[in-house]
């Protein structure tokens, strides 16, 4: 006898049940979906908003090398960097440039130096060197550490394979001077036995010959230019190892492309109009005395002298404005003339100040008469001369800071060949507005 269960049958659900049930099941499933869209909806636009905004600016490419691009975000990550190193974020404007240039020049020399020499920088050699310095790591730093390395890496090459141990040389006694006037008065004082260590360190208006009181000691050719910081000017290398110099005989030279900080002013008050459209124009009224200046800056005293006699003596080509044009050394002289327009007291040098608003008013610089020559020592202006003397050729070992010096001319003129030989590849497509905006963002990072 089958066993009897208390299971209750099974309720069917009836053609119109089933329907009304597949008619909510489409919906629900709708609801859903469509829920979903919209969920999908508002995060695509939330975020295309936080990219457009937040993220695409970033990605923008700043620099291109050689099919190698970098973007805005790499650019400012190197801006934070220099502004760590220098210690300042206030500094990082100034780097904005250079930090192309890095960008540029050191995809170069990386892939140069493993191409010529072999050398190469790994990852942990970088590594350790972040370390050491305590920073942080992004790409851009990684990348500024490598050439870092790589640099030190290529002095030790040169060090080792190119600069010889010894060479032939110079002692060498230098100072600098203003003018020929001046290099006759000094002969005159060496011929009567003033030393020359005494003048050179009293009067020479090149930084290191004063320094070192004219005595650059023994010197092998190539290190000159580098000691004076101008590589770029030859002319007391080329006449120190010349065939024509005498040893131990004084001689001088003239070099119009070497800076020195000093100048000599030559200064005129005018009741003329003033007529040059790039001066400050007077205001209606004033209660700050005003002059309608004209000035020119020269090289020396003897310069300022010779010109001065030319205006004193007026005649055609001998007014103001065509000698500043020709000689003076002031900002927009070439086109202004020396013209300034109208000027108050604070708005030129001290030294300028002094004559043409003296605190005794009965001493002031009278109208339309030129002044004696005004020295000012806050002025830089090009040229002068040189007085100096040499030893016969020694050969010597090229140690220190001579041999340091051979060594980096020889790595900076590999990077300028391997930059000239490369620099058409590369690209810099920066905007003003980006590089302002990179500018406030790395001294932003810096400062969190």
């Amino acid at each position: 006898m089958p066993k009897k269960t208390n299971a209750k049958p099974q309720r069917e659900m009836t053609k119109r049940q089933l329907s009304h049930w597949q008619r909510e099941s489409r919906l629900q499933r709708f609801i859903i979906i469509g829920g979903i869209v919209l969920v999908i909806a508002v995060l695509a636009i939330v975020g295309t908003g936080v990219y457009v905004n937040k993220l695409r600016p970033y990605q923008a490419v700043a620099v291109k090398v050689d099919g190698a691009s970098y973007n805005l975000d790499y650019y400012i990550d190197l801006l934070a960097f220099m502004g760590v190193v220098n210690g300042n974020p206030q500094y990082i404007p100034y780097f904005t440039s250079y930090a192309v240039q890095m960008i540029e020049q050191d995809y170069f020399y990386v892939r140069e130096a493993a191409k010529q020499y072999g050398i190469t920088i790994s990852d942990d050699e970088v590594k350790n060197e972040i370390k050491t310095e305590g920073l942080s790591s992004n790409q851009a730093i990684i990348d500024a550490i490598r050439s870092k390395l790589l640099v030190t890496k290529l002095q030790d090459y040169y060090d080792k394979n190119i600069i010889p141990a010894s060479a032939d040389g110079k002692t060498v006694q230098a100072m600098f001077l203003e003018s020929q006037a001046q290099v006759n008065d000094i002969k005159t004082r060496l011929d009567k036995g003033e030393k020359f260590s005494d003048v050179a360190a009293q009067l020479s208006l090149e930084k290191t010959s004063k320094g070192k009181n004219g005595d650059f000691g023994w010197v092998p050719q190539g290190v000159l230019t580098s000691i004076i910081g101008n590589t770029s000017d030859t002319v007391l290398e080329d006449k120190v190892f010349s065939k024509d110099i005498t040893s131990n005989t004084l001689t001088q030279l003239e070099d119009k492309d070497l800076s020195k900080n000093i100048g000599y002013w030559l200064l005129e008050i005018t009741d003329a109009p003033v007529t040059n459209p790039t001066s400050t124009p007077a205001p209606t009224i004033s209660t700050t005395p005003q002059v309608h200046l004209l000035a020119m800056l020269l090289g020396s005293e003897q310069q300022a002298q010779e010109i001065k006699v030319k205006l004193d003596a007026g005649g055609t080509g001998n007014d103001f404005v065509t000698l500043a044009k020709q000689y003076s050394s002031y900002t927009n002289a070439a086109t202004d003339g020396g013209d300034l327009g109208l000027k108050s007291k604070g708005s030129m040098p001290a030294a300028v100040d002094k004559v043409i608003f003296p605190d005794d008013a009965s001493k002031a610089l009278v109208n339309n008469k030129v002044s004696s020559p005004i020295l000012d020592s806050t002025q830089t202006t090009n040229g002068g001369f040189w007085i100096l003397q040499t030893s016969d050729i020694q050969n010597k070992e090229v140690t220190g800071d001579n041999r340091t010096t051979l060594v980096n001319n020889q790595v900076q003129d590999w990077q300028t060949k391997v930059w000239s030989d490369n620099k058409d590849s590369a690209q810099n497509l920066l905007t003003p507005d980006q590089t302002q905006f990179a500018t406030q963002q790395a001294q932003s990072r810096v400062s969190k």
